[in-house]
């Protein structure tokens, strides 16, 4: 399908001038037939006016209905001009019914909204937007690839006529940018592209912006931090108590950070540590590490204290008001800092360069979480450089950060992203709420609003492991019930990204030990939410698991109500091929569901999941799962097959002692195990066998193991 479009540019100059840029477009494609209007004080002039030249880039993308369209707005005046924002606008006939948003910063993941059938308020989406027509399924996305210089809105509006919609991408530099003589200014480019597959176009968006920036991710972190549990309230005792824990009983899962968040400073610039610190933070640091765990940090680089020393020998590295007075943070936030460090100041940058690699090098923390940069150098008024955008400013922090603790340290930003791609490893996505909050249960975390943890993921799922890793926010399981524990266990492995740990690791029971430990480590892929489009909350995930010896499916269905609820998982959507029959398997109540060859329904407990492994039968004795992790198969075993000439399935399980952990295996008709049932399985124990399952348990024994091969023998029945 193609799709026509009008486009237009929009420079608003807020002393003299508007810029209009029109041009008619056949096709999502080389922009053609282009007619300039330019307005300034009124009156229309050319293309080139006596104060700027407005440029419109378009590319087509290959092989795809789509371009990359950018606005390049020059200063050709003799005179500083004030440029707020620049906007690209065109025009889509696409009968969309539903729109997809994204929001700003991790407590907004943005919402699935009915789009209106008629002219009203504009839609205004962060970044990227999609716009989705169900029958047949077609879906416009329309993104953002860099907001290095411009923070990027989409906004969307039914068209009078009621064929389509009305289409702008608008680009918001700063109140107070000023654009010098001579130069020129970005839009940033931004993709439009028209497909039958909105999932594949949200995950062809998120590889573009990644292939535009070289993104370069560290490993994923596999962790806990003292957040959840502590608060403000954090201590070296404490986190030293939590990462014995880590380091005797989940270090061998994959486990190996210790986050040490919010509360161990001084003051807000200043970041030595306080009394509960009183032996410094290069200490902590060096404990986490005696354990073999690895120590990380958080910071809030840009909140400055008003008491600190900074404050009260160097003001002038802080953020002022155009009166020259120091801009003071908000009200809602002067509890926590008052001032602002303005990063656009050469010697705020050295000083933040230098609290970087003090960190890093001399204290020794590889892993730096940054915070509270909404409320700080989001919100300056205005910048000590004023030829610097916000988005710039931002990235210029992100930057100095980068350079000072190098490249191979993991840096997780809890700001827009979007500005950071890049420089960056890991993204906030999902809103973090106090469990001390009067009424609060935890699984509204991960259940409660459109900003709750499973629909943020839902809604960010396609940035993962592409532009960064998405990070969830912490797993705490301590106050849930065992069915809302391993939902939200679930969700958090589901997404992909990073696996942090948020409970008192030393007072949690067994149970609750054994479901964290089966989603370490992460898998590192995100699963597609399949009712994307269809519900604000999506709750039916599916997750291709794709190893050398065999490709599965796992199906998560999730039920936030408080109510027994059923659901339907599509086939079509899952990518399974109704032609075949499938074996699936619940993981979390470890048994056979059945076998299936189409869609099907799902039974689900109130605020509980469904989490099944779906295999292709294939009418031999095969692995179907395993209780150690949720991908059944991908993290803890390797080269399985099947002889036919012997009729021994063999394989590797990958673990550490004292690891131990259940194979389930399907027994097809024609076969079954061996009748000697001592000597039928080698380097396995408590064998079972209770047609057509048998179960076997994989022991870790020698402590130098890392791997156990294993077999198990059949018999033709």
């Amino acid at each position: 399908m193609r799709f026509a479009w009008q486009l237009a540019v929009v420079a608003a100059c807020v002393f003299t001038m508007t810029a209009v840029l029109r041009a008619a477009v056949e096709s999502v494609g080389p922009v053609a037939n282009v007619t300039w209007r330019v307005r300034v004080n009124g009156d229309d002039v050319t293309a080139s006016s006596d104060k700027v030249r407005v440029e419109l880039k378009s590319e087509p993308l290959q092989d795809k209905d789509g371009a990359i369209i950018e606005a390049i707005v020059s200063n050709v005046s003799n005179t500083d001009l004030n440029i707020p924002q620049i906007e690209i606008r065109g025009a889509c006939a696409l009968a969309a019914t539903k729109a997809l948003t994204n929001g700003y910063i991790y407590y907004d993941s943005g919402q699935l909204l009915d789009f209106p059938r008629r002219v009203g308020k504009p839609m205004d989406s962060f970044w990227n937007a999609t716009f989705y027509q169900p029958d047949p399924r077609r879906a416009i996305v329309a993104g953002y690839l860099d907001n290095d210089v411009a923070e990027g809105h989409i906004l969307a509006q039914r068209r009078g006529d009621g064929a389509g919609f009305e289409l702008s991408a608008r680009s918001l530099l700063h109140p107070a940018f000023v654009l010098k003589p001579g130069g020129s200014v970005s839009s940033g480019k931004v993709m439009v592209l028209a497909s039958d597959d909105a999932w594949g176009a949200l995950e062809l968006y998120a590889e573009r912006i990644a292939e535009l920036h070289h993104v370069r991710l560290n490993p994923i972190i596999n962790g806990w931090c003292s957040w959840f549990v502590y608060y403000g309230g954090v201590s070296e005792d404490e986190v030293l108590k939590n990462a014995a824990v880590v380091a005797r009983e989940l270090k061998p899962y994959g486990m190996e950070w210790i986050q040490i968040d919010d509360g161990y400073y001084r003051s807000f610039g200043d970041w030595q540590g306080n009394d509960r610190f009183p032996r410094g933070m290069k200490h902590a640091a060096d404990e986490i590490q005696k354990l073999g765990l690895k120590p990380g940090l958080w910071i809030a680089p840009y909140a400055i204290s008003e008491n600190s020393p900074i404050a009260r020998e160097h003001p002038d590295w802080l953020a002022h008001e155009p009166d020259g007075s120091l801009q003071r943070i908000e009200a809602a936030h002067q509890g926590q800092a008052q001032l602002i460090l303005d990063i656009t100041h050469p010697q705020a940058r050295q000083w933040l360069a230098t609290l970087v690699n003090t960190i890093t090098k001399d204290w020794g923390y590889d892993f730096i979480k940054t915070d509270f940069v909404e409320w700080t150098l989001l919100a300056q008024h205005q910048f000590h450089d004023r030829a610097i955008t916000r988005a710039q400013a931002y990235r210029l922090g992100d930057s100095v950060m980068r350079d000072a603790m190098g490249k191979d340290r993991h840096f997780l930003d809890c700001g827009p992203g979007n500005e950071a791609v890049g420089l960056i490893d890991s993204m906030r996505i999902g809103l973090d709420r106090p469990d001390d909050l009067p009424n609060f249960k935890l699984h509204q975390q991960y259940f409660g609003s459109y900003n709750a943890t499973i629909p943020s993921i839902a809604k960010r799922y396609y940035f993962g492991n592409r532009t960064w890793i998405n990070d969830p926010d912490h797993l705490r399981l301590a106050k849930q019930t065992i069915a809302q524990g391993q939902a939200a266990a679930t969700a958090v492995a589901l997404s992909g990204g990073t696996m942090i740990s948020g409970d008192k690791l030393y007072e949690l029971d067994r149970e609750r030990m054994e479901i964290l430990k089966k989603v370490l480590p992460s898998y590192g892929n995100a699963a597609r939410p399949v009712d994307l489009f269809e519900r604000p909350l999506a709750e039916h995930f599916a997750l291709p698991i794709h190893t050398p010896w065999e490709n599965w499916t796992l199906a998560a269905h999730f039920n936030p109500r408080d109510q027994r609820a059923v659901g339907r998982m599509k086939f079509d959507l899952v990518g399974l091929d109704p032609s075949e029959t499938y074996l699936v398997y619940d993981f979390w109540e470890q048994k056979l569901v059945g076998e299936w060859n189409s869609d099907y329904p799902v039974a689900i407990e109130p605020t509980s999941v469904r989490l099944l492994a779906i295999r292709r039968k294939t009418g031999k004795p095969q692995v179907i799962s395993t209780d150690r992790h949720v991908t059944q198969g991908a993290i803890e075993l390797e080269n399985v097959r099947f002889d036919d000439a012997s009729n021994v399935l063999s394989g590797t399980a990958l673990g550490a002692p004292p690891m131990s952990w259940r194979l389930a295996i399907y027994c097809p008709n024609g076969y079954r195990l061996a009748a000697e049932r001592s000597a039928a399985a080698s380097n396995l124990a408590d064998i079972t066998y209770d047609a057509p399952l048998v179960r076997a348990r994989v022991r870790f024994d020698d402590p130098h193991a890392s791997k156990v091969d294993w077999s198990v023998r059949f018999e033709k029945s």
